[in-house]
């Protein structure tokens, strides 16, 4: 519940400050929810095949994997865990468990709070992002290396790695250096070469941010639904999440009350399923991708489950996984899912529950896989890793 009550928090500080978007304008593409068109994952990628994460005592991941980043043959996990964070490092072809980096502690080569981290692909290392502007270096089997403190005085909320003199960090424009969102940084010394507020407007100050570095542009996802090229201060995209959604935002804006009060009618929105939250975005050669937060709860409740959009960028054309037949394993839409990481033509989706009696079922008498990967899909308990799909573009 906790979890829950953090996100619908970190919800009520974007819809409240929502503007209004022109949609006119002919360069802006419109993705459209219900206009997603029903398809089978087979029909959109080449290749599709499957990570069971192996599951041990040091590599069991918690409540949430935030993101992921690969490098040569091993991918790296954010995972959240309910008492603090760490780093999981898996074999990208088999799932097999390689090490974590986990270090609770005050030492040099500790960390007390864990908020992002990124791989510097140039220095081969992977950084850190701790508390008070602290930032730690490991090499890529996880051996510390030192750690560094930015001498300039900005509040980090969100790294990634832009190239090999830069990394980026979301801000919070209300602490020094005041009125900027995103800094970027000098990757050797961590201080501050440049600043940008150019849509200043749009950004607030609650939690993570969806923003995304690709090959061709630094993309943001706003609080007018509005995906932004950073680096330009122009929209690209309109997402319109539905006539339900928008009408909520409108009846949120109009109140003027407590935080308290407010979160209250955020809560009852939720549970009457009439808006969603966006919390991160992808990009690769092909396709744009949002993570959604829905509520899944039949009932007078709140139950977050994930779910995404995948928009064709050539044919703008765009696909809900909630209608996303999963045929190569012979079932049908998975009902809570989320994409954690990409390469230019790659998606990794994170498969969060295990499978129904049902679903084991329907798997072995009808999915193409071979025996062997059916094994391992259907062998899995509660007490296991999650399953990470691997979809290549075609």
């Amino acid at each position: 519940m906790r979890k829950i009550i953090i996100v619908l928090i970190l919800f009520l500080g974007i819809v409240v400050s929502c503007k209004k978007t022109e949609t006119s304008d002919i360069n802006i593409r419109r993705i459209d929810i219900e206009k997603a068109t029903k398809s089978n994952i087979s029909t959109l990628f080449d290749n599709i095949d499957f990570i069971p994460l192996e599951t041990t005592d040091q590599g069991l991941t918690g409540l949430e994997i935030s993101r992921m980043e690969c490098i040569d043959d091993r991918m790296y996990l954010l995972n959240k865990m309910s008492s603090h964070s760490n780093i999981l490092c898996f074999n990208k072809e088999t799932g097999k468990f390689l090490f974590a980096i986990d270090r609770i502690g005050q030492g040099p080569d500790e960390y007390t709070y864990l908020g992002d981290f990124l791989i510097d692909y140039d220095r081969r290392n992977i950084v850190l992002l701790s508390e008070n502007r602290r930032y730690l270096y490991f090499d890529l089997d996880g051996n510390f290396l030192f750690d560094k403190k930015a001498n300039d005085i900005y509040f980090s909320r969100e790294l990634l790695y832009l190239n090999d003199s830069t990394y980026l960090v979301y801000h919070d424009s209300s602490l020094p250096p005041e009125g900027y969102n995103i800094l970027y940084l000098d990757a050797n010394t961590l201080s501050i070469r440049s600043k940008s507020n150019t849509i200043q407007d749009y950004l607030q100050n609650t939690g993570n941010r969806p923003l995304h570095v690709s090959k061709e542009r630094l993309l943001f996802y706003n609080a007018n639904d509005s995906i932004y090229d950073i680096k330009k201060a122009t929209p690209l995209y309109y997402v319109d999440l539905g006539v339900k959604h928008e009408k909520s935002k409108k009846e949120l804006n109009a109140l003027n009350q407590s935080n308290e009060e407010m979160l209250e009618k955020v809560s009852k929105l939720f549970q009457k399923h009439e808006f969603y939250l966006v919390y991160s975005l992808f990009e690769n050669k092909k396709w744009l991708a949002l993570n959604i937060y829905a509520n899944a709860a039949q009932q007078d409740d709140i139950l977050l489950s994930s779910f995404f959009l995948l928009f064709d960028k050539e044919n703008e054309q765009l696909y809900d996984s909630r209608t996303l037949s999963f045929d190569i394993l012979n079932l049908p839409p998975i009902k809570d899912v989320r994409i954690i990481g990409e390469t230019d033509d790659e998606f990794y989706v994170l498969i969060k529950d295990n499978f129904s009696l049902e679903d084991i079922q329907k798997i072995e008498k009808g999915s193409p896989l071979n025996i062997e990967k059916i094994r391992r899909l259907t062998n899995r308990t509660s007490e296991d890793n999650p399953i990470i799909i691997c979809l290549k573009n075609k």
